[in-house]
């Protein structure tokens, strides 16, 4: 389960690895990679 944060609410997204494994793992790659592009950008900032 994904939880996502937005200025409207909650959204909460559920994956199904049986299904769909390649498209769940995908997607949970490209999740980890904006979440790691948003914290060094954050740290980035914070460091100039």
């Amino acid at each position: 389960m994904i939880k996502m944060q937005t200025n409207y609410g909650t959204i909460f997204i559920e994956l199904d690895t049986e299904k769909a494994p390649e498209t769940c793992a995908n997607f949970e790659q490209y999740v980890k990679m904006v979440f790691m592009m948003v914290l060094f950008s954050t740290v980035s900032l914070m460091v100039s």
